[in-house]
Formats: C-alpha cells, sequence, structure tokens
C-alpha cells in the first residue's frame, strides 16, 4: 500500500489503512509542518517534516513522518537515514546492493540504540536486502515497523478522529 501511495495516489489509501479520513490526516500532518511534495514516484522525498529540533527533513512516505511524531514524542535523539550499508549481495546489473534504514535512534550517552526501516507491503527484493543486511552486520539493533507496530504505537483511526493527540512542537498524549 505504501509503494501506491507513494506512486501518486491520495491520502485516501492511508486514511482507509488507518481507519480515518483523509481530512483528519491532512489536518494533523498541516498543524506539524508536513508538506507533500509533488515529485517523482516510489523513492521520492515527498514529505517535509520539521523535527523537534527544528531540523527540516525530506520523508518518503506518511507512515516515516508518523514514526517520526512517535520519536519525538518520546524525546528520543534520532536521524533519518544517516548512513548505507554495503551488503554482499549484487544486483541485476552486477553492482553492490545497499541498505539504508530510516530512523537511527541513539541512548542519551550517544551509543546507538535502533535501527528502524518503516515497511508497508514489502517485496522479495527488500526481503533479500533486509536478510543480507541481517547476515552481514549480525550486531545491528535493527528492525521493521510495519502498519501493526505503527498501530500498536496508537496512530489508529480513533485516535486521529478524536483528537486526543496535541500537536505544537511535538506530539504529546492529553491526559
Amino acid at each position: 500500500m505504501v509503494e501506491r501511495y507513494l506512486a501518486g495516489e491520495s491520502l485516501t489509501d492511508l486514511a482507509f489503512a488507518l481507519e480515518t479520513s483523509a481530512s483528519a490526516i491532512q489536518v494533523i500532518l498541516a498543524r506539524h509542518a508536513v508538506k507533500r511534495r509533488s515529485c517523482g514516484t516510489g523513492g521520492a522525498h515527498k514529505y517535509t517534516y520539521t523535527d523537534r529540533r527544528g531540523r527540516e527533513l525530506k520523508m518518503r512516505s506518511g507512515w516515516e513522518v508518523l514514526v517520526a511524531f512517535h520519536l519525538d514524542a518520546q524525546n528520543l535523539d534520532w536521524n533519518y537515514e544517516e548512513k548505507s550499508y554495503t551488503l554482499s549481495i549484487r544486483d541485476k546489473r552486477g553492482n553492490p546492493c545497499s541498505y539504508t534504514p530510516d530512523f537511527w535512534v541513539y541512548a542519551h550517552d550517544g551509543r546507538l540504540d535502533a535501527l528502524i526501516d518503516v515497511k508497508g507491503r514489502r517485496t522479495a527484493k527488500q526481503d533479500r536486502r533486509i536478510q543480507a543486511l541481517q547476515d552481514d552486520y549480525p550486531g545491528l539493533p535493527f528492525s521493521i515497523w510495519d502498519e501493526a507496530k505503527i498501530r500498536m504505537l496508537g496512530f489508529t483511526g480513533r485516535v486521529l478522529r478524536h483528537p486526543q493527540l496535541v500537536v505544537g512542537e511535538r506530539l504529546v498524549r492529553r491526559a
């Protein structure tokens, strides 16, 4: 679904997946200064997200923006697409493949705590690269966050429809 959404379909797909309206998602994105850019297809950076430190980051999907909201709400230190890992596998042309996790999350002492990659629908090509990353770099604290994980963070249609999130510099749960 994320690939279809990134390929130019409207917010309707994301709204359907989260059981809410496209306008509810647009309101939240607008309040957090997230702008969708009209450029290219899958893989293009379509969103500008301003994090709690004031950095403007170009992101590829609305799902990534939701994860960024969550990381900011937790006051975690994180970076977006900080580094790529060269893999032992090769593409069809014989070139080395690489993998760039979406989020690099750091402990307060500066140690790498987690690498998070946000995936909607996974392809065989992505699975091959994920497996190669895990085989080539076995000590990495790597995890995939999919729609189910994002829902576990509280981003459900009900939450979006009933403003339980106070928007501003960061997401805060209203008591």
